[in-house]
């Protein structure tokens, strides 16, 4: 009980620090929208206006608040399965905070240089980069199984998940580069994570019972 305790504690204050810098970094997202409407002069132009204006903007706050949501919700399952961490899983957490942290930069790079290519590789290549270190930190907890609460379930089932969004990423990458005029929709092939686990998850349970 005691070793417990001593591990929990740690671990709480742990997961409030990432939560509270992912906190910072979403909310930074709507900060250009902020200082666009603190300039902009209502006498002159309409709200309707305004919003038509920076429908770019509005579009990269949208887009990079669902990522990064999703990204620390999927963050947050995996540190429930935990008891304590290690120097390996806290260094995979720190890499994974500085993927958030950059992602309110590499969104204003988008709506201010939406027209070059390399911003659009960059952008994906920091979520990329953001869901490898999930899928390192799964792989490394599967692997190391003191570390897990006794009272939660199979961490494999979190393993293939936080690989299907790994995967999925390379493929918006890969669509990205290969196919033009794909840009950020190839970002959408992220919305085939719950189909994808389904089917991993059928031929596991089929494979499971021959």
């Amino acid at each position: 009980m005691e070793t417990t305790a001593r591990r929990q504690h740690p671990l709480h204050r742990f997961t409030t620090f990432i939560d509270a810098i992912v906190a910072i970094a979403i909310t930074l997202l709507v900060l250009p929208l902020v200082d666009a409407a603190a300039e902009a002069d209502p006498a002159r132009v309409p709200v309707g206006a305004f919003l038509a204006d920076h429908v770019g903007t509005i579009a990269g706050f949208l887009l990079s608040f669902v990522v990064i949501l999703s990204l620390w919700r999927a963050h947050h399952d995996l540190f429930e399965l935990l008891d304590g961490v290690d120097a390996t899983l806290r260094g995979l957490t720190f890499l994974w905070v500085l993927t958030i942290v950059v992602t309110p930069f590499t969104t204003q790079l988008i709506i201010g240089y939406d027209d070059q290519p390399v911003v659009e590789l960059l952008y994906i290549g920091v979520l990329l980069t953001s869901s490898l270190c999930q899928t390192a930190t799964a792989a490394w907890m599967s692997r190391h199984r003191e570390l897990l609460r006794t009272d939660r379930g199979d961490q494999s089932v979190r393993l293939a998940s936080t690989g299907t969004t790994s995967a999925l990423f390379v493929v918006a990458l890969a669509l990205a580069l290969l196919v033009p005029g794909v840009d950020y929709y190839g970002l959408l092939v992220l919305l085939l994570t719950r189909p994808v686990l389904t089917v991993l998850r059928s031929l596991r349970a089929r494979t499971a019972r021959s």
